[in-house]
């Protein structure tokens, strides 16, 4: 598993965080963008990408051969494709732990 790259990381904080600061500005497509980074950067490998830990610890990861980012809970798996990612990311769901 391939960790992603700090730059893509980086990028998805500080949109992260602009979109808590001013969330009536339409942050939805430079999320979509980034996440497509991250795609494109898990397809050089065809390798699981571990993307960041979530506030309870829960980590995030793209899965290539699902074509799905997995939120792994202790209980639960859950898959979700780009759009559905990043309407969660949108919603204030699945942040990362260090923002």
């Amino acid at each position: 598993m391939n960790k992603a790259p700090t730059e893509i990381y980086n990028t998805f904080k500080t949109t992260l965080i602009s979109l808590n600061k001013k969330p009536y500005l339409p942050y939805w497509g430079e999320l979509f963008i980034i996440t497509k980074e991250l795609i494109n950067y898990s397809k050089e490998d065809n390798k699981e990408i571990y993307f960041y830990n979530t506030h309870d610890n829960t980590p995030i990861l793209y899965v290539p051969q699902k074509k799905s980012f997995v939120v792994q809970t202790s209980v639960v798996h859950i898959n979700l494709d780009q759009i559905m990612f990043v309407d969660a990311l949108y919603e204030g769901r699945f942040w990362p732990d260090d923002l």
